[in-house]
């Protein structure tokens, strides 16, 4: 069995490494410009970082509350899915013929259920040329 070692250790990128130090002189140095007021020249970009910034929060809200209405839709959607299966279904039910011939008779009307069989009524070609003109 191979014995366990050590990984070694990942050596770094070479470069300038950023202290603490380095940062707060970066932020001096940025306090230095603002002393005597804002530069006339960073105002277009700060006016076009504002806007970005407005587009994107006002695109967020609209993308959540379009989300919010489908969720909504989708919901209404299956209830009413669900309203036209079982319409459907009791339509069904009582477009039987037993159903018809219980509902006849608590109406008690005069009708009866024919006891022929049923057959087709078949044309001949010149019978069908006839009756299309």
């Amino acid at each position: 069995m191979a014995e366990n070692t050590p990984k070694k250790p990942i050596k770094e990128k070479k470069g300038r490494k950023r202290s603490n130090i380095s940062l707060l002189n970066t932020i001096n140095r940025i306090d230095s410009l603002v002393e005597n007021g804002i530069p006339t020249n960073y105002i277009p970009h700060l006016i076009f970082l504002a806007v970005l910034g407005i587009f994107y929060i006002g695109n967020s809200h609209y993308a959540e509350s379009m989300i919010r209405q489908t969720n909504k839709l989708e919901s209404q959607v299956e209830n009413l899915r669900s309203n036209y299966t079982s319409r459907k279904v009791e339509f069904m039910y009582s477009s039987k013929q037993s159903e018809i011939i219980k509902a006849v008779e608590e109406k008690q009307l005069r009708l009866k259920e024919s006891n022929k069989n049923l057959y087709k009524i078949k044309l001949k070609k010149n019978q069908e040329e006839n009756t299309e003109k």
